[in-house]
């Protein structure tokens, strides 16, 4: 007994496929640094819809790194800079290295 695949078949197997893999796709063209591990946990976990979420969530965060890069280029560099710098302050303490934050008009010691 031959049986033959239905036609759409392998259409509907692609389009299934590309959305259980989606969060590792996104992953994948944001450049994540964690593709393998984000992939490994939708390949484990994708089947609950808390494991696809979660997959799809962490493939969209933000790295340090990136941020980093963001922060530091472009006009507004001056601007975080100067509100930075006005917003922490390094200040000294008994002779240790304490860190002021500014809010108004107090002063609060870390």
């Amino acid at each position: 007994m031959n049986v033959q695949p239905t036609k759409g078949t392998n259409g509907f197997t692609a389009i299934v496929a590309y959305i259980y893999f989606f969060p590792a796709i996104i992953a994948y063209r944001r450049n994540n640094p964690d593709l393998f591990e984000i992939a490994l946990f939708n390949l484990f976990f994708g089947w609950s819809a808390m494991g696809w979420v979660g997959a799809l969530v962490w493939a969209h965060q933000i790295t340090l790194r990136k941020l980093v890069a963001y922060i530091t280029s472009g006009s507004h560099c001056d601007l975080i800079k100067s509100t930075l710098r006005f917003a922490v302050t390094p200040t000294s303490h008994r002779g240790s290295r304490k860190i002021s934050v500014r809010s108004g008009n107090h002063a609060t010691n870390f």
